[in-house]
């Protein structure tokens, strides 16, 4: 059982899904230019606004671009509003010049924040709201998956922190081992579960705890290399890894 301990421990660092940052700002705060007479989303009026969002603009491939190259990520339609919302932040320009703020080798890349100040001011205009939960079952942490960050705090609905996301790394599993994580978390895994974990690795405690919306379909290296950053005592990567994201069709 002592091979659980180290997932059990990552288990307990996602709580932590949007840390203050606390370097010293070295560069002038991006702009994202809105217009005065959008929306400004709330948790009354984001589910209504989402869903005509997302029937507005039906695209579910986006690109993230990075210093070490670039990452092709389909978006679930099974999960629409999460779909929507990270579409509406990438047309807004909110991702660009943002990081991957928060890095653990062997579990996941988490992004959408960076250590200037008015990040904070451009999430105010966009609005403070957050996302009813879309977990289900066919839609699980392998490596890849594209998933939501959220507080475990005060949360029983596990509602969605829609300015950061994460992309699993994890790592691959044996059947043994696979089998004793069920049983640690409760989880009841399917053979489409078992057989990504087994061949691709992933993150299996997590599955019914994140609302899964994605995957990476091409440029898995890309995770690899972002996971191996040196990082300091609170995780953010010594050299920061910025990125920029685009929607492609």
């Amino acid at each position: 059982m002592r091979l659980l301990f180290p997932v059990l421990f990552l288990s307990v660092l996602m709580f932590s899904c949007s840390p203050e940052p606390k370097k010293v700002v070295k560069s002038v705060a991006k702009k994202v230019k809105i217009k005065k007479k959008k929306t400004v989303l709330t948790n009354e009026n984001a589910v209504e606004f989402l869903t005509a969002y997302g029937k507005e603009h039906t695209e579910t491939l986006i690109e993230i671009s990075t210093k070490f190259g670039v990452m092709k990520v389909k978006l679930y339609k099974n999960t629409p509003l999460h779909r929507a919302s990270f579409l509406y932040l990438v047309n807004t320009g909110y991702y660009n010049d943002t990081y991957f703020h928060r890095v653990v080798k062997g579990f996941m890349i988490q992004g959408g924040n960076t250590d200037n100040w008015g990040t904070s001011g451009i999430r105010a205009k966009i609005g403070k709201y957050k996302i009813p939960a879309e977990i289900l079952k066919n839609n699980f942490h392998k490596k890849g998956a594209l998933s939501a960050a959220r507080s475990y705090k005060d949360n029983p609905d596990k509602l969605t922190f829609p300015f950061e996301f994460f992309i699993v790394q994890g790592h691959v599993f044996d059947k043994q081992i696979l089998s004793l994580v069920g049983e640690q978390y409760k989880k009841t895994l399917n053979l489409k579960q078992k057989k990504e974990y087994l061949k691709i690795g992933g993150t299996p405690h997590l599955d019914g705890e994140h609302t899964v919306f994605g995957e990476v379909i091409s440029g898995f290296d890309i995770i690899d290399k972002i996971a191996s950053e040196p990082t300091d005592k609170g995780e953010w990567p010594i050299d920061n890894v910025v990125m920029q994201i685009r929607v492609v069709e």
